[in-house]
């Protein structure tokens, strides 16, 4: 007996079968493989478009923040300017509100050296006049006795009898 080679055409049977099952699979599944691959290109697509989008709203952020880093000089010396702005009205207030302060207190002090000075002439006023009196007291005592007085009462009496009559 000979012996067999193998051939390609020993496989036909199963080259058929394996036929016959790829076509039973394509029919079974290319609804699902054609759907499922569908979604995932519409999901890859949406998520290419939203990560689209994020790039381009972080673009436009950098470009924003660019925009104002380069502008930060100015800004910089437009916030010194205003500093220094206010600083000059605070300090002419300041000076204005230490101003009227120091009018305050000189009027202050004028109206109470005015009190002061008052008080003082009065003080000397009374002293002068008691002093004054003690001297005329002390004139009288000594120089009126009951005889230099008597003309005087008399001439008082005087006056009185003719004023009742």
């Amino acid at each position: 007996m000979t012996e067999h080679t193998p051939s390609i055409l020993d496989l036909k049977l199963y080259w058929i079968n394996f036929a016959l099952y790829c076509t039973v699979l394509y029919f079974l599944l290319r609804n699902k493989v054609a759907t499922g691959w569908r979604e995932r290109q519409a999901r890859l697509a949406a998520e290419v478009a939203a990560h689209r989008k994020e790039l381009e709203t972080v673009e436009a952020e950098l470009r924003q923040l660019q925009n104002q880093l380069a502008s930060a000089p100015e800004v910089a010396a437009a916030l010194k300017a205003e500093i220094a702005r206010d600083a000059g009205r605070e300090s002419a207030q300041i000076v204005t509100d230490a101003k009227k302060k120091a009018e305050k207190i000189a009027a202050h002090v004028a109206a109470s050296l005015a009190t002061e000075k008052k008080a003082g002439e009065a003080a000397v006023r009374k002293e002068i006049a008691q002093i004054v009196i003690e001297r005329a007291l002390t004139t009288l005592r000594g120089s009126l006795n009951a005889e230099s007085d008597r003309p005087l009462r008399e001439a008082s009496l005087g006056s009185i009898r003719e004023l009742m009559n």
